[in-house]
């Protein structure tokens, strides 16, 4: 199963939480079924095995099989999370579904993620599905498809897009947010119509960015060079902000 969701207009984080859960609980619903495997043993140990095994299997179903895992790509510096994970753990609680959250000791850390990617890959069976914000995914991609594939279970992407393109999204994925390119061809937009107003001669422009978010750079950049094919514009990603 392969889905994106793109987000153009800003939404309220109880809006984009509840988005968020319905959007886990559809891959969820995509999970395989059941397998069975019957011994050939004498009746009598079967029923003593059963009386005491299905209990505890029961009550290993109820611990573990709803909970989502969610780990975060930053979190010191990104104070709007704080308010959208509280809109999620009550969405996904009126569900019946815990979320279990971690988040890095350093924003923005690659290694960071895949330590967080090892953890829960060993304690996979503890979840039915997960929601990640990826890191830096033009240089860890490789990293988020190896992740996917071990833990093969439903993973929704959310706030920045792992993959360029649709056909690069592993089975029973999907992406939820804004599409970052957008908002930077809309922020040279607006800066085109201020120089326009400006009557501004001279057109060299310094675009300052980061690391975290380098699809807004790129589509700031290519579309003021539409824009203004004349202008004189020298990109630096290493702003170190979100």
């Amino acid at each position: 199963m392969r889905a994106k969701f793109r987000i153009t207009d800003p939404i309220p984080a109880g809006v984009l939480s509840s988005l968020l859960a319905s959007g886990v609980i559809v891959l969820m619903g995509h999970v395989g079924k059941i397998q069975f495997l019957w011994l050939s043993v004498p009746l009598w140990i079967l029923l003593i095995v059963l009386v005491f095994l299905l209990p505890a299997l029961f009550a290993l179903y109820q611990v573990h099989g709803t909970r989502v895992i969610m780990t975060f790509s930053a979190f010191h510096r990104k104070h709007w999370y704080s308010e959208l994970l509280q809109h999620i753990l009550v969405n996904f609680a009126s569900r019946g579904t815990d979320v279990i959250v971690k988040i890095p000791r350093r924003d923005y850390s690659p290694a960071d993620q895949a330590d967080m990617f090892a953890y829960i890959l060993t304690h996979r069976h503890h979840y039915t599905a997960g929601i990640v914000v990826p890191v830096e995914p033009h240089k860890t991609k490789p990293t988020i498809l190896q992740f996917t594939k071990r833990f093969a279970k439903p993973v929704l992407f959310l706030d920045v897009q792992p993959f360029d393109s649709d056909e690069e999204y592993p089975p029973d994925t999907a992406y939820l947010g804004y599409d970052n390119e957008v908002g930077g061809a809309a922020a040279a937009e607006a800066m085109f119509q201020f120089l326009q107003r400006a009557n501004a001669a001279q057109r060299r422009i310094l675009m300052i960015g980061a690391n975290a978010q380098t699809g807004r750079q790129a589509g700031f950049e290519n579309c003021l060079r539409i824009l203004m094919p004349n202008a004189t514009v020298t990109r630096h990603d290493e702003g170190h902000f979100a």
